[in-house]
């Protein structure tokens, strides 16, 4: 993955490395993607099926410029997937052609 500059809701930056170790599944994701939003459910069985694990960590990776679609889901409690803000410079790297996408890292 190229250097990125991925937060969490709180703007505290996403360390990847802090992740070593765990099965980690990122979903590139966007609030304007119509199969993306189809999938929150399935995301959330993924995550209902993990939960209490500490070998793995699931994160939906946001690629829209505003967080706003993020924190709607979040407020309707739709999201049980942590997300990560940033993945704009997943696309501007080239990257990341299109969403959805995903990525899982074995450890």
């Amino acid at each position: 993955m190229p250097p990125t500059s991925l937060t969490d809701l709180g703007a505290a930056p996403f360390d990847l490395a802090a992740e070593r170790g765990k099965t980690v599944f990122l979903r590139a994701w966007a609030g304007w993607c119509g199969p993306c939003r189809e999938e929150l459910a399935a995301l959330e069985a993924l995550a209902r099926r993990f939960e209490g694990r500490d070998d793995v960590s699931l994160w939906l990776v946001s690629v829209d410029p505003d967080p706003s679609p993020v924190i709607d889901l979040l407020a309707r409690g739709a999201l049980a997937v942590e997300p990560l803000l940033g993945g704009a410079g997943l696309l501007d790297a080239g990257f990341l052609a299109r969403v959805p996408a995903a990525w899982i890292l074995s450890p």
